[in-house]
């Protein structure tokens, strides 16, 4: 099932929709409750100011929030239309539906931006434009703005501007071009304050703050009068009348500041204050604590001079590129949607005419989600409504305003709300009959939720007098339309907890709930446990379809994305920054980045480790053993410890960006990816993967799309294009990735609340609920009534924060604290059938202040503790459902290190040094004895598997000292696979290949052969016959018990490097074939063998092999603590040979062999420093204690 809008079926209205439908003659303001049938309304109200109000669609405006609901809004109401014009009683009454029908065509149901377009184009010349204005889009307006900076600050620097080189000297270059384009993105709010200041001195600027200081801390030492405690030496009560006592001076000084920003918040008795009263004058104090703090700046006149002069330096380059930014706009005759506002919201205010024509001209205005609107757009309401009753219907819910990044400021609808009910309270309608969710879903949400809002419920901030900000939010109880059903429980709740009561990574957290939540969906779904009520008395089973995961943000998504794989559930990323951040859009980026820079060696590196190319990470290292990444790729030929095969990849992609780099600039962007898809084959590539491919795919073709549509635009080139889709993926721009028949696709949805809003879904998860927002920060901070916050440089190469930006930053944890309630209620109540909330409760012995996560209000509204966490929560006559899992702080698998980490300078092209071993062991080679080892002495595993006199690996008898080695012993290398010449050894390379990129799984194993064989490039009949031989040994060892038991492990890792530490003086190293955690929750360690034999050789061969498996599982057993199974997989024969290893035994074992080896004279003993003990494999090592 697809999520759809949240709207209800046609159904009779309810008394209170009924009144918003058809009251007239006053303002309205509807507070609509979600899933309360607001559209119907609005849709229903139109029909109805048409058929009763003696109005027409010229009359008629209706704003909503999005382009999408105003074309669905302008849809119903044509449906609707048609009806009536299909039921007229007589031809008249049908000529008029008929004429409305076809007016609705230029109805005024837009968004406010398009309302704004509307008005300008009509009053084109009274506005002072050209009426054949183009309006930017997102995309054109960010290209526009950050190419105005770049090119600004240039000019500004040619001319040897005084005040942009002391911006340049105070932020840098980065810094500063992204506080003018920040800046450019908030110029009402920026050149309203620039008028302001311009004209004060200092002390004029500070004096209104320290002002506006001085009374709220009155208004908090008001509030501190009302608590008191009856002991009048209680620590806390002395504090509260110091603080009083200095508060009451008549001037906040400086020393009186200091002395307030050192109080002491300790001590205080529960039992004489209350509980609840110690709490909240400890939350007042320490808020006039921060307060005063703060302040403190304003009394220093150096910082403060410093602060002001930066700012004054600041606005004076806003200004100038301000007048820029226009005049590069117009002079394409072009505005940008903040223009639409402020040049409508200018020229209602200067031109009578205009205004008092669109107050003839539409007679009512109707709005949809005023929570989400702002003053500007607010004002531009009222210039058109003008002061008469009846000329406005607005419909909100401030409980769910969630996009004040975007500049919505929720004291609008609470401000229009008071305004109607203090001169009208029949003016103000409540819904709250919902007709969305389960009865039982909304009983838990009311429960839930009407301890959240207005009390401050678990918010772990300051307690303020919020009544008289306007942004209090009351709690209206949703009403179910839906009466109880039979079904046991609607809302379950997973805690992961720690064990041990040690704190639990946020990581570990994640990755535990990600694989808790896909095996909850993949049960409810292969179950078909039926949920979702078709009708009262009708279930059907849940569908994949049904379900959506939703994330406050995307923190964290890929540990989710991968607990889905890894149980082949099909999901789809709907918003978040999905898109611009799938890897097949960074590729090709990449690939555009390396036509425009040829020594963008970053780009590069992601150009040739990508499907495209399918380098090797250790052919990347040896290209920059001593020069840049590009100039390897040119002296590819020369560099010897590549090997053919790699030299022949290096040549192709080399020749490849030639071509493409020589038809740049003479061809379209859409053209220029197209030929390197067609040139690099990387569709074909990405739909080998079976269970993404065709989505990775269908990206591709969206990333298509949106280069034909960017090259339509007039004024942007490819390095335009480049520079957008990176700063799209730096800001993380909510973008879907490709639909794929998004209606019809039967997978399960992940997306953002955000996102989510005006959506609903039968299923819905809700994860990562123990997680606190960290707060929106940056370089810049602007508030409408405060001011301009900066940050100064400080004495110690860093920031400090101005006195404004500490206010503002301040204010903001409140109003962001409030928002996070909010966006937890907008997610709880999108679930229609079933809820499922996810997240780890913590119980501190001393909760910290801060911002407080819905684990915390979720706990404190249900009385969930330490002791009560694991039983089911009661609410009315229901229960949630509880799963707990407690968490053991351990050592995971180890992540496998890769070239790129342990050499990060190869991404930045920088030459990376490597000792040159040859030279150094034949150095030592001709001395009589080596140095006295002064480091450890390290050995490979295999090394001391051959010094136990057994044979090893390709060996027979007990051949394998060699004093030309390190260490005496000789160390055979896993071969190149070298594919023209035949043998077992290239089926065992390949083989070994494959087990370390194969999921085991049948339907990606063909492809994935294929595509390693087709990098090699062999011969026709050489290929069919190691492909033959591969897949017949890989698919019998698919086959087995052990495979299957891999494939539905919760970790695997696959090639892990290792370093053991024994004695004081040896090192063993060694790597891992495969780890993995067994259906019984042991660590369990597999070594591939290929080697031709019987079943009984295997048999021999195991107790060859048993010496080194042991040093493997003292390892493992080493890092992770734990016990740990092993066994050698014979792939030839097919058999599966457990090893019995005790940890005690094999360490004695291994030691005693050290020691007779240590015994031997030189040169069989080298030490550590000269790096003779083998080379180092392909990635970094695990160091294990």
């Amino acid at each position: 099932m697809n999520p759809t809008p949240a709207h209800h079926q046609e159904i009779r209205l309810t008394h209170n929709q009924m009144r918003a439908v058809t009251t007239l003659g006053r303002n309205l303001c509807v507070s609509a409750g979600a899933g309360s049938g607001k559209t119907t309304v609005l849709v229903d109200r139109y029909l109805y100011l048409l058929e009763h109000g003696g109005m027409e669609v010229q009359g008629i405006a209706a704003i909503t929030f999005t382009e999408k609901a105003a074309n669905q809004m302008k849809e119903k109401i044509r449906s609707k239309i048609q009806a009536r014009i299909a039921l007229a009683a007589n031809p008249e009454e049908k000529e008029i539906w008929s004429r409305r029908f076809l007016e609705m065509g230029s109805a005024w149901i837009q968004t406010i931006h398009g309302f704004c377009a509307r008005i300008l184009k009509e009053n084109a010349i009274e506005a002072g434009i050209d009426p054949r204005f183009m309006t930017l889009n997102e995309t054109e307006t960010i290209i526009l703005l950050h190419r105005t900076v770049k090119d600004f600050i240039n000019e500004r620097l040619n001319q040897e501007a005084e005040t942009m080189i002391r911006l340049l000297t105070a932020y840098g270059l980065r810094r500063t071009q992204e506080l003018l384009a920040r800046m450019l993105e908030q110029r009402e709010i920026i050149s309203a304050w620039s008028e302001r200041y311009r004209g004060l001195s200092d002390r004029e600027i500070m004096a209104p703050l320290r002002e506006q200081a001085r009374t709220e801390a009155q208004s908090l030492a008001r509030r501190l009068e009302l608590l008191t405690c009856p002991d009048p030496e209680d620590l806390i009560e002395k504090t509260r009348q110091e603080a009083l006592t200095l508060v009451s001076s008549k001037d906040l000084s400086a020393d009186i500041l200091a002395a307030l920003s050192s109080i002491h918040l300790k001590g205080g008795s529960k039992k004489k204050w209350g509980e609840e009263a110690l709490k909240n004058v400890k939350a007042i104090l320490m808020e006039l604590k921060t307060l005063s703090a703060g302040l403190l700046l304003l009394y220093d006149e150096e910082k403060a001079e410093q602060d002001l002069a930066l700012l004054r330096t600041l606005i004076f380059e806003f200004d100038l590129i301000n007048e820029r930014y226009r005049t590069e706009k117009y002079a394409r005759g072009a505005v940008d949607f903040d223009d639409l506002l402020i040049l409508t919201l200018g020229l209602l205010r200067e031109n009578a005419e205009v205004r008092n024509r669109c107050q003839r001209e539409i007679s009512t205005l109707l709005m949809d989600e005023l929570q989400d609107t702002d003053r500007v757009q607010m004002e531009i309401v009222r210039r058109i409504i003008g002061d008469e009753p009846g000329r406005i219907f607005a419909v909100g819910d401030a409980k769910q305003s969630i996009y004040s990044f975007r500049g919505a400021d929720v004291s609008v609808f609470q401000a229009f709300r008071q305004e109607i009910q203090a001169h009208d309270p029949q003016g103000v309608i409540p819904l709250n009959r919902n007709f969305r969710s389960q009865k039982e879903i909304l009983d838990f949400i009311n429960h839930l939720f009407s301890g959240i809002f207005l009390t401050g419920a678990g918010s772990g901030l300051p307690v303020r007098d919020r009544t008289q900000t306007g942004n209090a939010i009351g709690f209206e109880a949703l009403e179910p339309h839906m009466g109880s059903v039979d079904g046991g429980h609607f809302v379950e709740c997973f805690f992961s907890v720690s064990s041990s009561g040690e704190r639990i990574l946020m990581e570990e957290t994640r990755r535990q709930e990600a694989a808790w939540i896909a095996a909850r969906i993949r049960d409810m779904v292969e179950n078909k446990e039926e949920r979702i009520y078709v009708s009262p008395g009708e279930k059907r089973a849940v569908q994949f379809g049904d379900i959506a995961i939703l994330f406050r943000a995307m923190t964290g998504l890929k540990i989710y994305e991968n607990a889905l794989r890894r149980l082949g559930i099909p999901f789809t990323v709907i918003g978040g920054a999905g898109f611009f951040e799938k890897q097949e859009v960074i590729d090709v980026e990449n690939v555009l980045r390396v036509l425009l820079y040829p020594e963008d060696q970053a780009a590069l590196a992601g150009l040739l480790r990508s499907p495209c190319v399918g380098l090797r990470d250790e052919t990347l290292f040896f290209m920059t053993r001593g020069r840049s990444l590009s100039q390897g790729l040119s002296e590819t030929e020369s560099i010897r410890e590549i090997s053919e095969s790699e030299k022949k990849i290096l040549i192709r992609a080399r020749e490849m960006i030639e071509k493409l780099r020589s038809v740049r600039d003479r061809i379209r962007i859409p053209e220029l990816i197209g030929r390197f898809l067609d040139m690099s084959g990387y569709p074909a590539m990405l739909l080998t993967d079976p269970v993404h491919g065709k989505q990775r795919y269908a990206n591709l073709k969206k990333l298509m799309d949106f280069a034909r549509e960017f090259s339509l635009k007039p004024f942007f080139d490819l390095s335009d294009f480049v520079d957008h889709i990176e700063e799209l993926m730096e800001r993380h721009t909510r973008e879907a990735e490709s639909p794929m028949d998004e209606e019809t696709k039967d997978t399960v949805r992940i997306l953002t609340v955000h996102k989510a809003k005006g959506m609903e879904f039968p299923v819905v998860f809700l994860p990562d609920l123990a997680a606190r927002d960290g707060g929106r920060s940056g370089p810049l901070q602007v508030h409408r009534d405060i001011g301009i916050g900066i940050q100064t440089p400080d004495d110690r190469g860093s920031f400090r924060d101005s006195y404004i930006r500490k206010r503002i930053m301040e204010s903001s944890k409140f109003n962001e604290a409030d928002e996070e309630k909010r966006l937890f209620y907008v997610a709880a109540t999108r679930a229609k059938d079933f809820l499922v909330l996810s997240g780890q409760p913590s119980f501190p012995k001393k909760p910290k202040p801060g911002s407080a996560a819905p684990m915390d209000w979720i706990k404190q509204a249900f009385g969930i503790s330490e002791e009560n966490y694991h039983e089911d929560i009661p609410y009315g006559d229901r229960k949630v459902r509880v799963f707990t899992q407690a968490v053991t702080p351990s050592r995971r698998i180890p992540h496998e290190p890769t070239w790129m980490e342990t050499y990060p300078g190869i991404l930045q092209g920088e030459p990376v040094p490597v000792p040159d071993h040859d030279a150094a062991r034949a150095l030592l080679e001709r001395s009589a004895l080596a140095p006295a080892p002064s480091r450890p002495v390290r050995f490979t595993a295999t090394q001391l598997s051959a010094f136990t006199g057994k044979p090893s690996a390709g060996r027979k008898g007990t051949e394998g000292y060699d004093l030309t080695q390190p260490c005496g012993i000789k160390e055979p290398s896993l071969p190149e696979l070298d594919l023209h010449t035949a043998g077992g050894k290239n089926l065992g390379s390949l083989v070994h290949r494959m087990l370390q990129r194969w999921d085991l799984k049948e339907s990606s194993l063909t492809a994935l052969v294929d595509l390693e064989l087709n990098r090699i490039r062999l011969a026709p009949g050489e290929t069919e016959e190691l492909r033959a031989q591969s897949l017949e040994l890989l698919r019998r060892f698919s086959a087995t018990k052990t495979a299957e038991e891999i494939r539905k492990a919760s970790e695997v890792s696959t090639e892990i490097p290792f370093v053991l530490k024994l004695g004081s003086s040896c090192q063993v190293q060694g790597v891992i074939d495969k780890l993995y955690r067994n259906s019984h929750g042991r660590l369990t360690l597999i070594d591939y063998k290929t080697d031709r034999m019987t079943e009984s050789e295997a048999t021999l061969k195991a107790e060859e092999y048993r010496f080194q498996i042991e040093i493997y599982a003292l390892a493992v057993h080493r890092l992770f603590n734990e016990d740990v199974e092993a066994a050698l997989v014979f792939l030839q024969p097919n058999v599966i040979h457990p090893i019995h290893f005790d940890p005690d035994a094999a360490e004695e074992e291994i030691l005693s062999l050290i020691r007779k080896i240590q015994a031997l004279p030189a040169p069989f003993m080298l030490s550590h420093d000269q790096g003779l003990s083998g080379p180092i494999r392909k990635y970094g090592r695990i160091r294990v204690p």
